[in-house]
């Protein structure tokens, strides 16, 4: 185990130097431009029952997508206390910025409602795919939930398996009102091998996993992650040689200081590839809560995008770091955006 251990850091050390060869700033215009431009993109009916149907794509669809993951905070039109209210020109500058970047496929968190997620991604060119913790009475609160989920623009072939439900379950594995790992493979032709994506929201509260404090991983919270962390690995091993995605809220730092996140999703036959691991953080973000608001910089991450050594060899460019979208100052100070700026990442469909 230790060998296989320092042979996976070897590789991933080999793929941080490839993703980091071209490091794109999303300070400078030309930057942005070339990182969230969307290709020609197919328009075809919004499916009405998306767990049952698939869009047939055209044969001039690209295989390169545009993958965005987008933390919501408590997206919702139901007034709750610890959501942050939104007024109609709020949910409008955040429908800009979701044009502005035209992702393929969002992988969203803490969105409590369809009705929330249709003010801010036009159900007219997107289909909409919420957790099944949704359809769970038991499992979620009678007032405001944050769920996961994806929306996926019209044209790409999609399945909505059933989710990963495990990651709901406490330490003392008992079933929680913790976020589903939502589920949904796609592809680009009829032809071609699924890729299969979880949109993760992990527990809050373990931003980091010191060694110096043995203590930490006594935490409930702690706890409570590495348990998530080990479901998600033993999905990843039952996917092992498949192309894969897992973007999201993983609530945890990532860096070439702290491995426990790799090093707990890498205990399985697959080596996943970090995609953010060299991505710089520099995220202005308002909160705001009773009256009460704050200006917050975020420098480093907890959202996180990991794809497969599988999917990584169908890459037939050098494959870029994923890139964070920044507000502007000026947007921030006037509307109530969100307190994660989104990550974005280009990667090819075999």
């Amino acid at each position: 185990m230790k060998i296989y251990r320092v042979i996976s850091l070897i590789i991933l050390c080999g793929v941080i130097i490839l993703i980091t060869i071209r490091d794109v700033d999303f300070l400078d215009q030309a930057a942005i431009t070339q990182a969230i431009e969307p290709s020609a993109h197919t328009t075809t009916t919004l499916n009405k029952n998306p767990k049952t149907q698939s869009q047939q794509p055209s044969a001039t669809l690209p295989t390169t997508i545009t993958l965005m993951s987008w933390n919501l905070e408590w997206l919702t039109l139901t007034p709750f206390k610890y959501a942050p209210p939104r007024t109609t020109q709020d949910y409008q500058a955040l429908a800009r910025i979701f044009t502005d970047i035209s992702p393929d496929i969002l992988a969203f968190q803490e969105v409590d409602s369809l009705t929330a997620l249709e003010l801010v991604v036009p159900k007219e060119k997107y289909q909409f795919f919420f957790s099944d913790r949704q359809n769970k009475p038991s499992e979620i609160f009678n007032d405001v939930n944050q769920f996961t989920g994806f929306a996926v623009r019209n044209g790409l072939i999609i399945k909505d398996p059933q989710d990963v439900v495990a990651t709901n379950k406490n330490p003392s594995a008992r079933n929680s009102k913790l976020r589903y790992a939502s589920y949904i493979t796609v592809r680009s032709s009829s032809m071609a091998p699924p890729v299969h994506l979880l949109s993760v929201h992990l527990k809050s509260g373990c931003i980091v996993m010191s060694k110096n404090k043995p203590s930490s991983r006594k935490s409930k919270a702690c706890r409570t992650l590495a348990q998530q962390l080990e479901v998600l690995s033993e999905w990843i091993n039952n996917h092992h040689n498949q192309h894969v995605i897992i973007a999201g809220d993983f609530n945890h730092l990532l860096s070439s200081n702290n491995f426990w996140l790799q090093e707990q999703l890498d205990n399985s036959k697959e080596v996943l590839i970090p995609l953010t691991i060299a991505t710089k953080a520099n995220c202005f973000v308002k909160q705001t809560q009773v009256k009460k608001v704050r200006y917050r910089h975020y420098k480093q991450l907890i959202d996180h995008v990991f794809i497969s050594q599988a999917l990584l060899r169908q890459q037939r460019i050098p494959l870029q770091s994923s890139v964070q979208y920044r507000f502007k100052k000026s947007d921030v100070q006037q509307f109530q955006l969100t307190d994660h700026c989104p990550i974005i990442s280009k990667i090819q469909l075999p």
